[in-house]
């Protein structure tokens, strides 16, 4: 489970050969892929023009926008700047592009900036909600802003996982660090980490130096 978009699945995959996966839930839970790599779900969203989403993020003072985009011949992940000046490092799983550049798209998974500071970030993720709030959610994650068609969020993501599988509610249990955490959190069995925000471990079972701490208390 993870906010990170489409990309980063093969890319783990190919860090690291011999591990084996259940499933992958990324674009925090707009993307499930299972262990045979089959693409079981996915939310894009349609409705809302790419165009005019990424210029409303650039008027909010985002210097980047990471997109995961869809078009006629399948998913691609794109960073659209408006100077090459501001490819942000570590962007390698993105395509760098200005705005005037990018193909026509379908629609899009998730499309994700980054604010200077964690409370910058909250006021942009209330901004970003009064303008789209119809159709998407902005989720914070830290200092980052993801954006996903309404409704998509960790806890139902985890549902449709547990339909697939045949898995029970009681069967789950998850751990969480930050504020895009909270509904998957609040639905089932969860533990908050140490490092992770004061809102999650309030509402948590638990809380956890690890995930190998977590799997030693619960096993």
């Amino acid at each position: 489970m993870s906010g990170r978009g489409v990309a980063f699945y093969p890319s783990l995959l190919k860090k690291y050969p011999g591990l084996e996966v259940d499933f992958f839930v990324g674009c925090n839970g707009g993307v499930i892929i299972d262990q045979n790599q089959t693409r079981i779900h996915e939310a894009i969203c349609k409705i809302v023009s790419v165009a005019d989403l990424i210029d409303t993020l650039f008027g909010l003072g985002g210097r980047f926008v990471n997109l995961c985009a869809v078009e006629s011949a399948g998913e691609r992940c794109f960073c659209v700047v408006r100077s090459m000046q501001d490819v942000p490092p570590k962007s390698d799983l993105f395509e760098a592009v200005h705005p005037n550049e990018l193909p026509l798209l379908e629609g899009f998974f998730m499309a994700s900036i980054v604010a200077d500071t964690v409370e910058r970030a909250a006021e942009l993720t209330a901004r970003i909600r009064a303008v789209y709030g119809k159709h998407l959610t902005p989720l914070q994650n830290g200092k980052w802003i993801d954006i996903v068609p309404l409704g998509v969020n960790k806890a139902e993501g985890m549902r449709r996982v547990m339909e697939y599988y045949g898995g029970e509610h009681e069967d789950v249990l998850v751990v969480g660090d930050n504020v895009n955490d909270m509904d998957m959190i609040r639905a089932f069995r969860s533990y908050a980490m140490e490092s992770g925000v004061e809102e999650l471990k309030e509402i948590a079972y638990g809380v956890v130096g690890s995930v190998t701490d977590l799997l030693v208390r619960e096993l």
